[in-house]
């Protein structure tokens, strides 16, 4: 897909955790989903306000009637002496109506708390969204750092055996030496594999989360710092009741439904019509010596 073509097109040599969260927002087919409902959310509002306006209805209408003898029954109007010209008829109308209901005052704040909560939804699905992109990346960085760690030990294994085979070729070690050496060598061959791959994998389960793919490899460039934490727990779990916005997205959601409920009540209060019309009609006689006749 054009989406997907993209952000392939972006992601390219190193990536940022900025970048993969900024990429996450504009590509992620989850959160995109929940973003798009701020639209209906917002023609909603509109469309409750415009309850209040009144509703109007104009027609225009024209008939022509041509002359001949038009049939009553079995006879005509030539059998009866009578014979008919041709006619033209033209009529308006004009009518207004204004229709008050008592759910329609609550439908506003209904919309507008529905509205609400639906930002509020999409503002939880951001973090959301954010929190799982931050801690993929975190995890893929750690997974880089372990290939750091499996290079190393590989070198050392190797350094190790190549002394050992040459303490073996003076005839200071034994040959099991040696061979101890080589093993250890190819499992530090075969770690470094496993690291390499765990990186590539986690990569992939970044892109994924992201919701792009990568034509190529990339490398992470972020790095963080490590810091000892000064918060407390009671105060750790004031700020997460007062500002996590999931818990601000239900307490909306609460709200919503709080309106839906007055809104519903509203049903039995009373209603008012008010209806007007202004209409006319119109008729001319296409041949004014059949009238004198």
């Amino acid at each position: 897909s054009n989406g997907i073509s993209v952000g392939a097109q972006e992601v390219e040599g190193t990536l940022t955790l900025e970048e993969a969260v900024d990429l996450a927002r504009r590509h992620n087919p989850a959160f995109l989903s929940t973003e798009n409902d701020e639209g209906p959310a917002d023609w909603a509002v509109r469309e409750s306000y415009g309850l209040f306006l009144p509703d109007f209805t104009s027609s225009i209408s024209g008939q022509y009637l041509a002359p001949g003898s038009p049939s009553f029954g079995i006879f005509n109007a030539g059998d009866l002496g009578l014979d008919v010209t041709d006619y033209y008829f033209s009529g308006y109308s004009l009518s207004a109506t204004y229709r008050l209901e008592g759910s329609s005052i609550f439908q506003v704040s209904s919309a507008r708390a529905d509205r609400k909560a639906t930002r509020a939804r999409v503002r939880a699905a951001a973090y959301t969204l954010e929190s799982e992109v931050t801690a993929q990346y975190l995890t893929a960085l750690r997974a880089r750092d372990e290939v750091s760690v499996a290079e190393r030990q590989l070198e050392r294994a190797a350094q190790n055996y190549e002394l050992a085979a040459a303490r073996v070729d003076v005839g200071a070690a034994k040959p099991t030496d040696a061979k101890q050496a080589e093993v250890e060598r190819g499992r530090a061959q075969v770690d470094l594999l496993e690291a390499e791959s765990a990186y590539r994998t986690e990569r992939l389960r970044l892109l994924e989360r992201i919701g792009v793919q990568a034509d190529g490899a990339f490398e992470l460039a972020s790095e963080f710092g490590i810091f000892e934490p000064g918060w407390t727990r009671d105060e750790l779990v004031g700020r997460a009741l007062d500002q996590h916005p999931q818990l601000r997205a239900y307490r909306a959601q609460e709200s919503a439904r709080t309106a839906s409920a007055r809104q519903a009540w509203s049903r039995y209060l009373p209603n008012v019509y008010l209806s007007a019309n202004w209409s006319g009609r119109a008729r001319e006689i296409g041949d004014e010596e059949y009238l004198l006749n």
